[in-house]
């Protein structure tokens, strides 16, 4: 399983947390934002928004 962290949360990036959130293959794990918005994709994705809370991953998708 591939594990990933977003930066950023604004359209596009929403837009591939929805079709990431459907396979199997892939985990999110962290979505980097200035704010944490009103709505959450699953409880198991943290959102944070201090750069030092960002754990290792296999990649980074930087959504800004």
């Amino acid at each position: 399983m591939i594990k990933i962290s977003f930066i950023g949360f604004g359209n596009v990036a929403q837009h591939l947390i929805h079709a990431f959130n459907e396979s199997r293959e892939v985990k999110i794990v962290q979505i980097f934002a200035r704010n944490k918005p009103a709505h959450s994709f699953s409880p198991e994705i943290e959102f944070i928004s201090d750069w030092e809370k960002l754990i290792p991953v296999d990649v980074f998708i930087i959504s800004v």
